[in-house]
């Protein structure tokens, strides 16, 4: 996703926002009143905020230049796992461990927070997999 379709995704959520002004929200009785609405104002700010995230991420991929790559190894090192695991060889707790870390690292610094605890969740149960085949 390039500069020019971020800002026009931006700008496409921002006027959806525009659509519910807030005194027409609040009148008893309004079309603007029900829940309908107040969810699909927080999906958008939710959408605006991923968005904004990707941005950031695509700033730091041109600034830091390794973002790609470090991608690239979480995912192979994610499909090794598999791989090891469908075998039932231990070793792949290990690498689900490093992989898993990585993502993590990359969703925190795009700020999507869903993805970094699910990637939270899976490290702590590579460690816990880990023992439990020990």
């Amino acid at each position: 996703m390039n500069k020019d379709q971020i800002r026009k995704s931006l700008d496409r959520l921002e006027g959806h926002l525009s659509h519910y002004p807030e005194g027409e929200k609040d009148r008893p009785g309004s079309f603007h009143q029900t829940h309908r609405i107040e969810t699909n104002e927080a999906g958008i700010k939710d959408e605006i905020a991923v968005i904004r995230g990707l941005a950031n991420t695509g700033k730091e991929i041109a600034q830091w230049g390794m973002v790609s790559c470090g991608q690239w190894v979480a995912t192979v090192l994610a499909v090794a796992g598999v791989l090891l695991n469908n075998s039932r060889i231990r070793w792949c707790f290990p690498l689900w461990f490093v992989s898993n870390m990585i993502s993590l690292a990359y969703h925190i610094r795009a700020g999507l927070w869903g993805l970094a605890v699910r990637d939270a969740i899976f490290t702590v149960l590579a460690v816990a997999g880990w023992f439990q085949w020990g």
